[in-house]
């Protein structure tokens, strides 16, 4: 099975990954990319991983990798599945290469050729791929938290314990692509209302780039946990009383860590690469994220807190 995408990509689309790799039990060969997106992959059990790394066209329209050297490590190919909604003639190479007696994916280069329907959430249309081979696997009995190793959950653990005693927590993702994004000020705005009516709640700040949000009325209660490992961020998450984030990966760990959610939508369709089993209050801006208001937020968050949100 070929599946090379983006890291949030790797959890979204678990639940097709652990259903092919449960339906060819240590038979099927992952080729994918390098170790920080297969953080995500620890319980799915395979036969074995190929890994590869992508570099893109200038315009960012071709995606290339060297389909000879992943060739070179596959004998006797009976089954091919491409897992990802695009084709690049380096695939095409591969599965020329390789020459297996079947083939499926989502372009007619396939021997089986699936829907690639955009208007399906993203997790759902990968599953389909699953469904082909057993129509009876649902999608959501595949859907389960990122694997936490003990080191990362001590750490984790540790720092919660050093907060007040009663202390609640928000966690906040910010930082991801610039058009996803949020305005900063009405982050600001928000905390200021929701720590003012919330005093045992703490804020904490997580991303891989800092960003410059703080409560002005309440700043000894917003915690910037910027710089932390992946998996160390995705672990906060997951012990959050409350997430608040952008289309991101870390809204995919709070979804399928069950944490009650908000989450901001306006470049990209949350009915695409929304929310799939958690309880959540989902905000879609039309085109751009300044549509969303603060008060938005701000009444979200308490809904949330009130326990009146749909799954």
């Amino acid at each position: 099975m070929f599946f090379h995408n983006g890291i949030g990509d790797y959890l979204i689309n678990s639940p097709m990954l652990r259903g092919l790799a449960k339906i060819f039990a240590n038979r099927m060969t992952l080729v994918c990319t390098n170790d920080a997106r297969k953080l995500f992959l620890k319980d799915i059990q395979v036969k074995g991983r190929i890994e590869t790394e992508m570099t893109l066209s200038p315009e960012g329209q071709q995606r290339y990798f060297d389909a000879e050297a992943v060739a070179g490590q596959i004998d006797n190919c009976a089954i091919f599945i491409s897992a990802v909604p695009w084709i690049s003639e380096s695939l095409l190479s591969l599965k020329k290469m390789i020459s297996p007696d079947f083939s499926i994916g989502f372009f007619n280069a396939y021997t089986a050729s699936l829907p690639l329907n955009y208007e399906k959430h993203s997790a759902d249309l990968a599953f389909d791929l699953v469904r082909y081979f057993n129509p009876h696997y649902k999608l959501e009995d595949f859907v389960a938290p990122p694997p936490f190793s003990e080191e990362v959950m001590a750490l984790v653990n540790k720092s919660i314990a050093s907060l007040p005693p009663g202390a609640r927590i928000l966690v906040i993702h910010a930082d991801t692509a610039g058009d996803k994004m949020w305005v900063t000020e009405r982050y600001i705005e928000a905390l200021d209302v929701f720590l003012t009516h919330n005093p045992d709640f703490i804020a904490l700040l997580i991303g891989k780039n800092a960003q410059p949000i703080t409560s002005r009325m309440h700043p000894e209660r917003v915690i910037s946990c910027y710089g932390l490992s992946l998996m160390q961020s995705c672990c906060f998450v997951s012990k959050a009383d409350i997430f608040l984030g952008v289309d991101s990966c870390m809204l995919h760990v709070a979804d399928f860590c069950r944490v009650p959610s908000v989450g901001l939508y306006g470049a990209t369709q949350a009915k695409e690469f929304g929310f799939l089993v958690g309880p959540n209050i989902t905000i879609q801006a039309e085109k751009d994220m300044a549509e969303i208001e603060t008060h938005q937020v701000v009444t979200a968050l308490g809904s949330i807190l009130a326990g009146d949100v749909p799954r």
